[in-house]
């Protein structure tokens, strides 16, 4: 859809369809960040193939000015670096038969790109997650990082259509459109062999390259509980560290409904001000509630683990967010990461109260939560 147009109301505003195309659960690209895309990357979309244990990627290059002139590329295809096969069968919880959808043909939203400089280990980041069979036939979390590399690097120019960088003035030159190249830069599985299904996963990447992952867990011996992992970019490939949960004594409740939709889906965002904290947007029941009933909206701020015991502490302490004046504290990789930043970014989603009611859509409940170090142990977790 030309977005441009559409927002100042022009009834010219075309829209662009690729009849046949059939790739159920794919998701787009979201770029976020203050860095653009380079000038001309064609828009993406991802999404895997269990059949053949690679990813698919399509290229979406439009052509505004003469819209029958589009395309969207065959699927190119990047190959896993182990084996997988998606987790099929239903969740189970404590206390009801009725079960929950695992998702498991779909790519969770949201597919999150960072873009970096030319001199970066990756031109743009991309990391997605879906849910696997992991140990013990229980699902686990896939979770992938990948490199998008243009084939020409275009000099003083960059593309606003491409992500969350396109409003704004026209560019001055035209730039030629091109096909990013894409690689596996990592992937994991995390998934342990305790009985527990961990699936409904949202990830994202902030600024210096660490990376967040949450997802819903859940069995037949526990309700649906809210739990978080994360990495640095320096640890070991493949690892991530030990899960935490952000739901503790009040994730008391399982859904009855037999619809067994949970979430659809769940959310990892990275703060628009600070680029480096991480919040997980998703649900859990205090009490036990048919599907639509009072269910309750979870939105923890993360600051990444591994900060030194005493600023951990004072992280703890201050990271209640019911009044949104949450100050996280900045690490060294934070401050270099932030100086790297355009001066005088603004996101859509504002650091604020409403910043997280915005992100949602929806009035939400948020609740401190004292967290431990989950940067103590890692797991590795690579299949």
């Amino acid at each position: 859809m030309e977005r441009d147009k559409m927002l100042a109301g022009d009834p010219s505003a075309a829209v662009v369809r690729f009849p046949g195309f059939d790739a159920y659960g794919v998701q787009a690209i979201h770029l976020t960040g203050p860095k653009e895309a380079p000038g001309g990357s064609c828009p993406t979309f991802v999404h895997f193939d269990f059949s053949v244990g690679n990813y698919r990627f399509w290229d979406m290059c439009l052509d505004w000015t003469t819209p029958a002139n589009s395309t969207i590329s065959a699927a190119n295809t990047v190959d896993d670096a182990s084996p997988f096969f998606p987790y099929l069968d239903s969740i189970a919880q404590l206390g009801t038969t009725a079960v929950l959808d695992s998702f498991g043909s779909n790519t969770m939203y949201r597919a999150t790109a960072r873009a970096f400089s030319k001199d970066a280990p990756t031109r743009i980041s991309l990391v997605i997650n879906h849910v696997v069979q992991g140990s013990a036939l229980n699902a686990g979390v896939k979770w992938l990082h990948f490199n998008l590399q243009p084939a020409v690097e275009p000099v003083g120019v960059t593309d606003r259509i491409f992500g969350d960088g396109y409003e704004g003035t026209p560019l001055p030159t035209v730039v030629p459109q091109t096909v990013m190249t894409k690689t596996l830069v990592d992937e994991g599985t995390y998934a342990i062999a305790d009985g527990q299904n961990r699936w409904m996963g949202g990830i994202a990447i902030d600024a210096s390259q660490n990376i967040g992952l949450g997802f819903s867990k859940s069995s037949s011996t526990i309700r649906p509980q809210i739990m978080y992992t994360a990495r640095r970019a320096t640890d070991s490939p493949g690892t991530m560290r030990d899960e935490q949960t952000c739901t503790a004594g009040i994730a008391n409740g399982s859904q009855t409904d037999s619809a067994g939709r949970w979430g659809d889906y769940s959310s990892m965002s990275v703060d628009p001000v600070d680029q480096c904290t991480f919040y997980f947007t998703t649900e859990y029941y205090a009490t036990v509630q048919l599907q639509h009933a009072r269910l309750h909206i979870q939105v923890p701020g993360l600051r990444y683990a591994g900060l030194p015991a005493r600023q951990r502490n004072a992280e703890a302490r201050g990271s209640v967010l019911g009044h949104g004046r949450w100050r996280p504290y900045l690490d060294r990789s934070c401050r270099r990461a932030q100086r790297l930043q355009r001066p005088g970014y603004l996101d859509r989603s504002r650091h604020s109260g409403r910043h997280q009611r915005e992100l949602l859509g929806q009035s939400d409940r948020r609740t401190g939560i004292e967290r431990d170090d989950p940067g103590q142990r890692r797991h590795d977790r690579r299949r």
